[in-house]
């Protein structure tokens, strides 16, 4: 019963919380940290799904959907899951969609259109709670320079959350714009009667 009504709460309403932003490679600056000796980042693979789980599964706790992500994907062509270890133990992934029509994106209200196919989307993202911090800007920058490397993808896409306002100033030091006008007509009309009956981070 708790998951059905957490799956009719995001048809209804948190999806519509998403903020979306944009990126394109060829404009984008190279973007180099200092190597760390502590951190490695590498993609998943058959040989080390087990040890995701034994990790990453204990610090993901009782969210089912975050686990059965790599039961779902890890194994499909045009999909990779980057991850980073730090101190012999993985800590954070990042999930990299190469066909966009195929990402979790293409499940939200964006408008569709919008999409193009030489777009990637990048997303959902973990991190262990006691890794938080710069994981992720490690991670996301060594994905972004492998993708420059591929003349086949011009735009990275990605969304967060309208209240995390931390993602949405991350995002645009990294060099992401937001997105103006993603939702189509019927679905503006859908949110401004949320607001009108008092939901809010819309």
């Amino acid at each position: 019963m708790k998951g059905l009504f957490a799956s009719l709460r995001y048809k209804i309403l948190d999806q519509w919380r998403f903020r979306y932003f944009y990126l394109f490679l060829d404009r984008s600056e190279d973007l180099r940290l200092s190597d760390n000796p502590a951190i490695r980042i590498f993609k998943l693979s058959s040989s080390n799904l087990d040890q995701v789980r034994s990790d990453l599964f204990h610090a993901m706790g009782d969210n089912s959907k975050d686990r059965s992500i790599f039961e779902v994907y890890h194994s499909h062509q045009d999909v990779e899951c980057w991850l980073a270890e730090r101190d012999r133990k993985i800590v954070h992934y990042c999930w990299v969609f190469y066909n966009v029509y195929m990402s979790p994106i293409a499940t939200t209200p964006f408008r569709k259109s919008l999409l193009r196919s030489d777009d990637i989307f990048i997303g959902p993202v973990f991190t262990s709670p006691q890794a938080r911090g710069f994981i992720f800007l490690v991670t996301l920058c060594k994905i972004l320079n492998e993708l420059k490397g591929v003349c086949r993808y011009r735009r990275v896409l990605v969304f967060a959350y309208s209240k995390n306002i931390g993602a949405f100033s991350f995002y645009r030091r990294m060099g992401f714009m937001p997105i103006k006008d993603p939702y189509s007509l019927m679905a503006r009309v859908y949110m401004s009667m949320l607001r009108f009956i008092g939901f809010t981070g819309l």
